[in-house]
């Protein structure tokens, strides 16, 4: 009996291939995760779109996805599995579109493979300059697994949400102005100049003076030609190269935003007195003037703020107590009293309190190291003396000076935990540093005062509380940086 079904077409291999690899795909993508679009008509390079589900809705967030087969797998001597050869203009055409991925399938070890076109151009960017005159090309690939799946996902959501975010910043922006993007390769999050601006405007100040001058730096190079020619940018500016040492580019950007401070560009009051004690203090850093000239150009622009003359004072204080060798016990009163008055007033922000703090454990620390060494080289003395000395009375001095260590090392632990409460770096590392040199200051004083009563001292004490030191000093270091 004749069959007249006969003859038909034969499906080739390739055919069979290629159909294995869509199913094997479409069962590898979980239905709560994935719609992936058959888009094989007319198929120029793309043969379909992979979109996510968020929550169980539809959300146009897509990759455009190149299938591809092969009966078996290639592997590089390293062993990593690399595609079949490609025509670089496949490779071109998956690069124009939204965002491309190739997706392989071995049929002898039924798995898939997969690989973004986007990484590997830049991959072969970097090792060859001329890869696009080769005519075809050979990628490297990963394993789709479940990890690479969650990878796929997330990557779709962040570029999809990144385009978005730069077309808001484009639609928000006004028509005559630039807008300076800053994208992060590895997370791919933005800022824009619009943002950025926004921010700085409104809490650039506070984000230098609570130790973020860098970040700043970074983010105001990202602000139209306008902002920057505003006054109020250029001070923020002067004043995160001030805080970072950059004294010589703070004083001519303060120095600027002072001319440029006019009608239509005009600092406020308190932003002027700003800029005046920046470009003061750029000039004694430099030493254009004397620390003298310094603070009493400060002290007298200071007198109608209270708590702002208070810490000019408080500061030029310090700085006389750090640079003379003799206890000076009126300013040591004074500084006291500084401290508790900026502390205890309601006018006080938290930086000025915490500044205030600071500045007191620096000078009574300071001031503790001298005594405990005045103690021993006077118990020396007597020792060598023929006067008789009361040996309870040299106990007591010397007990009293090294309490006051004790006394100080608690203070830095304080001033540590409240300034990580209101996340200030800066103070966070300067009162970690103190507490180091305290610690150093009270361990050297132990060990002098062993040998000085030839008394034995445990090397294995020395050893750790040396190495607690170094973690303390390595830790205010990272802080800084």
């Amino acid at each position: 009996m004749n069959d007249n079904r006969n003859p038909l077409p034969k499906a080739d291999s390739n055919s069979q291939l290629q159909r294995k690899s869509i199913i094997s795909f479409q069962k590898i993508l979980p239905v709560k995760m994935f719609v992936f679009r058959d888009e094989r008509a007319d198929d120029a390079g793309v043969d379909g779109s992979l979109e996510i589900l968020i929550d169980g809705c539809s959300t146009n967030m897509r990759a455009q996805v190149q299938l591809k087969s092969s009966h078996h797998k290639k592997a590089r001597l390293d062993g990593i599995v690399t595609s079949p050869s490609i025509d670089i203009s496949n490779f071109n055409y998956l690069l124009n579109g939204v965002l491309g991925l190739y997706v392989f399938y071995v049929e002898d070890v039924d798995k898939l493979f997969y690989e973004w076109a986007t990484d590997e151009n830049r991959r072969l960017s970097m090792i060859d300059s001329d890869w696009r005159s080769q005519g075809k090309i050979s990628i490297p690939l990963k394993e789709l697994n479940e990890a690479a799946i969650q990878e796929i996902y997330e990557r779709i959501k962040r570029e999809a949400e990144l385009r978005r975010e730069m077309l808001e910043a484009l639609a928000h922006a006004p028509t005559n102005d630039n807008i300076s993007v800053s994208i992060n390769p590895s997370t791919l999050e933005s800022e824009n100049s619009v943002e950025i601006e926004k921010i700085l405007s409104s809490a650039g100040m506070t984000l230098v003076a609570s130790g973020y001058s860098n970040s700043v730096l970074e983010k105001l190079k990202l602000i139209s030609p306008k902002a920057s020619a505003h006054a109020r940018f250029k001070l923020i500016s002067a004043y995160a190269n001030y805080s970072t040492g950059r004294y010589q580019l703070a004083l001519g950007l303060v120095a600027d935003a002072m001319i440029t401070n006019t009608n239509n560009n005009k600092l406020k009051e308190e932003d002027q007195r700003l800029a005046e004690g920046i470009h003061l203090a750029c000039q004694k850093n430099l030493g254009i003037i004397t620390n003298d000239q310094y603070f009493q150009e400060i002290e007298a622009k200071a007198k109608g703020d209270e708590i702002l003359h208070m810490e000019v004072v408080l500061q030029r204080l310090t700085n006389k107590i750090r640079s003379q060798i003799d206890r000076d016990e009126e300013a040591l009163q004074e500084i006291q009293e500084l401290k508790s008055k900026i502390v205890s007033s309601e006018k006080s922000s938290d930086n000025s309190k915490l500044g205030a703090r600071v500045k007191y454990l620096e000078v009574m620390g300071f001031d503790a190291v001298r005594e405990i060494f005045s103690e021993i080289l006077k118990a020396g003395a007597r020792k060598e003396s023929s006067v008789p000395i009361s040996l309870i009375d040299q106990i007591s001095d010397l007990k009293t000076a090294f309490n006051r260590f004790e006394e100080w090392n608690k203070e830095a632990d304080a001033l540590i935990q409240d300034a990580i409460k209101v996340n200030h770096p800066i103070f966070v590392a300067d009162a970690i540093s103190t507490k180091a040199f305290i610690s150093l200051m009270e361990l050297i004083s132990n060990i002098s005062y062993a040998e000085f009563e030839e008394l034995s001292f445990d090397q294995s004490i020395i050893k750790d509380r040396v190495l607690l030191i170094l973690d303390w000093c390595k830790m205010a270091q990272e802080i800084y940086k």
